[in-house]
């Protein structure tokens, strides 16, 4: 599976940041794509997962990086290759179920809403009214 912080609609635009998890070679690819083209591969870390068995993967953005936490445990820290602010959507695809996405931005859901998906938003109330 594969969970993808995207520019467009797909990974096949403008992906800052490509998060795959591959079970053949036991490792987790962190790419990132531009114009077409994929930059070069990091895969160090280990493999913090398990067939069948369930995660959760916490990406939060800083200044210069994203910081990736498997199952509650730091797993890396991924540099910018593109601004980060030019992220509109989370693209997840494979063989996984996403049971929730947990963001604090606006963002399109990537996958159909369907009875038993939660989405959870948390956010800070600033006092501003939107009407």
């Amino acid at each position: 599976f594969s969970i993808n912080l995207c520019v467009g609609s797909d990974y096949n635009e403008d992906t800052p940041l490509h998060f795959n998890p591959r079970f053949d070679n036991q490792e987790v690819v962190r790419n990132s794509s531009s114009g077409g083209g994929w930059g070069d591969e990091e895969k160090e870390g280990g493999f913090p997962f398990t067939q069948g068995a369930p995660y959760d993967v916490k990406i939060a953005v800083m200044e210069s990086h994203y910081e990736i936490s498997v199952n509650g445990s730091h797993f890396c820290n991924y540099n910018h290759r593109q601004p980060f602010q030019s992220v509109r959507n989370v693209y997840i695809e494979g063989a996984t179920t996403a049971n929730w996405v947990v963001s604090q931005f606006l963002y399109q859901v990537p996958f159909p809403i369907s009875d038993g998906v939660e989405i959870i938003v948390h956010g800070v109330a600033t006092g501003s009214a939107y009407r």
